[in-house]
């Protein structure tokens, strides 16, 4: 388990970005502003598997109830947006998704919490699936899906699990302020799941589950291997109790070696961003706590967890407090562009600076 002298560490790197984040969002917003074509996101990671999940409940997550951790994956030139969103008839949630003119589905939020307190993160299959899905429609039910119309996991297990919901192979965690479910799945049919009211979870893309084991392809992705190692060493190894500072270090974890590459959990690419290499990472990272009696919030990092810092944010009464300038940049994917240039400027400029004047 991580010391507790690394919170007090992790906060002060959070803040020291603040300023250079600030600068970097302005000019992000100019080049959103006098841009002249949709904004679309280059191909995804190298087809590797994308998102690494973990979670703690009950007398293993830190003040109880639950703490869920989702790393996003893309291409490290996608934009996204965090979004404050109200459906007719929905309940009140914060996510993230793409901006793209191929994402038609305004639910398509691949993480987020609710105002009841439900948080639901997904992560991709395995690239290799032992499943002849010729035929068949193929249907992703996104965790903005759930997010807008689910209150508990027993209704999602009932209400979307049982009820055949589920049309396309995925990984989910979804919890509330009582238990967690881990779920895998093929489609609406093949599938298990598993219910944890005190314990740990991890999940990254590949099945590992008993009964699902047979759809896995091998061999086994790589990164999906290693990541989903380390995450079980990180959060579950210790068998103490987990707290958020302790998901933020995970979700910022280069591994024993402190390498920067697609292996661990905090996910590089190739530092020249090379065509025929590895342009896939860590584009956004979101902790979700769901407790009793107190109100669903979220930290958020838009941009590679390892340089962007977190941000708190409460749903109370069914909405979020959020400075309005800083909510455009949320929306527009502004904030997302000034991650990639602070990330790209400390990587590629800062760090090779002080290496060469060491």
């Amino acid at each position: 388990m991580f010391k507790q002298k690394k919170d007090g560490k992790l906060m002060r790197k959070n803040a020291s970005v603040k300023y250079f984040k600030l600068t970097a969002a302005l000019i992000a917003a100019l080049l959103l502003l006098f841009h002249d074509a949709p904004l679309r996101p280059l191909s995804a990671a190298d087809g590797g598997g994308e998102c690494t999940l973990a979670g703690a409940a009950g007398y293993f997550a830190m003040e109880g109830g639950c703490i869920v951790l989702k790393n996003r994956d893309r291409n490290t030139r996608f934009v996204q947006s965090l979004d404050f969103v109200k459906e007719d008839g929905g309940y009140f949630f914060i996510g993230v998704k793409n901006i793209s003119a191929a994402e038609k589905d305004r639910l398509a939020y691949t993480m987020g919490i609710n105002e009841k307190g439900l948080i639901c993160v997904s992560s991709s299959p395995p690239n290799k699936i032992n499943f002849n899905f010729r035929g068949r429609k193929y249907e992703v039910y996104h965790p903005g899906m759930i997010l807008s119309k689910i209150a508990t996991v027993d209704e999602f297990v009932e209400m979307v699990l049982k009820a055949g919901k589920i049309g396309s192979a995925m990984n989910y965690i979804v919890a509330d302020s009582k238990k967690m479910c881990l779920v895998e799945a093929v489609d609406e049919i093949h599938y298990d799941y598993k219910i944890v009211v005190n314990g740990t979870v991890c999940q990254t893309n590949h099945y590992h589950m008993e009964k699902m084991l047979k759809y896995q392809g091998m061999p086994l992705n790589p990164s999906s291997a290693n990541r989903l190692a380390r995450a079980k060493e990180l959060v579950i190894g210790s068998g103490k109790t987990v707290s958020v500072s302790d998901f933020m270090a995970a979700a910022a974890d280069h591994g024993r070696a402190a390498e920067y590459n697609d292996l661990n959990i905090c996910r590089h690419p190739d530092s020249d961003y090379g065509s025929k290499k590895f342009d896939g990472g860590t584009i956004s990272s979101m902790i979700l706590v769901s407790r009793p009696g107190e109100p669903p919030h979220a930290y958020v990092a838009i941009g590679q967890p390892c340089t962007a810092g977190y941000e708190r944010l409460s749903i109370i009464n069914g909405a979020c407090a959020v400075n309005p300038l800083k909510k455009v940049l949320y929306n527009s994917g502004a904030a997302n562009m000034a991650a990639d240039f602070t990330r790209d400027a400390y990587y590629h400029f800062i760090m090779p600076f002080v290496r060469n004047h060491q």
